[in-house]
């Protein structure tokens, strides 16, 4: 049976560092959201001059959630085996039962198949990296907080998951991941 690493989090708080390191840690692929849709995103702005990235991501969300799982959905077709970990916020999906069993069907797997990872970070340090990182998806958001505007609360999984403390170094984040995950065999 299949494997789903679903790597989740606010922005800012390493989902695309954990993930790539948990994907090398097992020796099986990984697929980020914005990699995967990166080129479905520069065509719409493109055709679309007058939106901004944050803008553009919001309008195009059930595109690239489909891209990201037909993607996904086609290497568990191709190896029912497979293990994968797969990159995104998940906001949607992690929010309600609802959303979570319509993801697996998506993938084609069963919830027990399903892996969530959610990554805490306090908001302060949330905007230290996201400053940091200096993406255009993140400056309205950097804007806002730089005049007053708290940085809000994530809305945390209603679904079965491990929450990992994204202040950890990267080694430990993947430890308690194998840990929690304990059926998944370390490759390297």
């Amino acid at each position: 049976m299949s494997e789903i690493y679903l790597i989740a989090g606010p922005a800012g708080s390493g989902k695309t560092t954990l993930g790539l390191a948990l994907a090398d840690a097992l020796g099986v692929p990984s697929l980020d959201l914005d990699d995967v849709t990166l080129g479905l995103v520069q065509q719409f702005l493109g055709d679309n001059p007058q939106h901004d990235e944050p803008s553009a991501l919001g309008m195009l969300r059930e595109a690239r959630y489909a891209l990201l799982a037909a993607s996904a959905a086609e290497r568990i077709e191709a190896d029912p085996d497979v293990t994968l970990v797969l990159i995104a916020p998940f906001t949607t999906e992690k929010s309600s039962e609802a959303g979570w069993q319509a993801w697996a069907s998506r993938l084609g797997v069963p919830e027990s198949a399903l892996h969530l990872v959610w990554l805490d970070l306090p908001p302060k340090v949330r905007l230290e990296r996201m400053a940091e990182r200096g993406a255009t998806r993140d400056a309205t958001v950097l804007a806002n907080a730089g005049g007053g505007t708290p940085l809000p609360d994530p809305a945390l999984p209603v679904v079965p998951h491990v929450s990992v403390d994204a202040r950890l170094p990267v080694a430990d984040q993947v430890r308690t991941v194998l840990q929690r995950f304990g059926n998944a065999s370390v490759r390297r």
